[in-house]
């Protein structure tokens, strides 16, 4: 069975202040004492600062995949120098990364743009299992593309059919 993996790695500027208040907000989405979907705050829940608790349950209700049994951002994360490292060793969900960024961005008004960047890989070979997508992320917009779509622009443009055999 081939194992298909999605790699980036990528650092969101903040100040040392920023960085506390953002490893906060992961450590309360990733609590599994505390379930973010619920309305109003619990007694586990308590224990955060309101306005950490406020974005973390903001970013678990646009995360893909939120399961408070089992709270997972789906990246990695620590403190590196000039900001919170977001990275992964097998397999990010660069989707929760980008928005966990971009609600930061918002949230502490920061002008300027973070670019992701991630790689498609598998370690077998297999015709659809490579390629990529980007992210770029501001306080204002989320927007993305992927490798696939930037090849069917370039040949719908171009009028030419493909060579060979194409999956």
């Amino acid at each position: 069975m081939a194992t298909y993996n999605t790699l980036a790695s990528f650092i969101i500027p903040l100040s040392p202040v920023q960085l506390d208040f953002a490893v906060s907000v992961l450590s309360c989405v990733e609590d599994e004492k505390l379930d973010l979907t619920k309305k109003h705050k619990t007694k586990a829940a308590k224990a955060y600062n309101s306005s950490v608790y406020r974005l973390a349950k903001r970013f678990a209700k646009k995360m893909e995949g939120y399961d408070p049994e089992f709270a997972y951002s789906g990246f990695s994360w620590e403190r590196g120098s000039g900001g919170l490292w977001i990275s992964h060793d097998e397999s990010m969900h660069t989707d929760n990364a980008a928005m966990f960024t971009h609600l930061l961005l918002k949230h502490f008004d920061i002008e300027g743009y973070v670019a992701i960047e991630a790689s498609h890989d598998c370690d077998r070979p297999r015709l659809d299992a490579f390629g990529g997508h980007a992210f770029f992320v501001t306080k204002n917009a989320l927007r993305m593309t992927t490798t696939c779509k930037w090849v069917y622009q370039q040949a719908k443009r171009s009028g030419l059919q493909p060579v060979g055999l194409v999956a």
